[in-house]
């Protein structure tokens, strides 16, 4: 099992609501050979949203807001998504993203959240994702 970003898999989650699809990767997702994620999404951030891009190592919207902080949360859970499925079955995994994207959902709803409360849900995360681990 691989992690596949979810708009080449045909999930419309791209800043503009539109997806960019690659067979290939639709026909992975169908045999199960691949899962996938959107870390922008997993990150809170709505869609549609403004475009943004990488200017002088941050993430900067085309409204001139500073995401780098939404970007890294994404990538990082998307890093942590990947090694969990290294390790546990499919329907742990499901419950855990469950209980993730409900987390998240609390943690995102700001705009800003602060490096301990980030730090914490981590924590709490990688914790609860051990425990089930030897149960797999």
């Amino acid at each position: 099992m691989i992690l596949v970003s979810a708009c080449l898999a045909g999930v419309e989650c791209r800043y503009n609501g539109s997806s960019h699809t690659i067979p290939e990767v639709v026909e992975m997702v169908k045999k199960g050979d691949a899962m996938p994620i959107c870390p922008e999404i997993l990150a809170g951030l709505p869609i549609p949203r403004p475009p943004a891009e990488q200017q002088n190592g941050m993430i900067i919207s085309s409204n001139g807001d500073d995401q780098t902080a939404d970007y890294l949360l994404g990538a990082t859970i998307a890093l942590y998504y990947n090694a969990l499925i290294s390790f546990i079955s499919i329907a742990t995994f499901s419950s855990f993203v469950a209980q993730l994207v409900q987390n998240l959902t609390t943690l995102c709803s700001a705009s800003t959240f602060s490096q301990k409360e980030y730090e914490y849900f981590l924590l709490n995360f990688l914790s609860a994702a051990s425990g089930k681990m030897g149960n797999c």
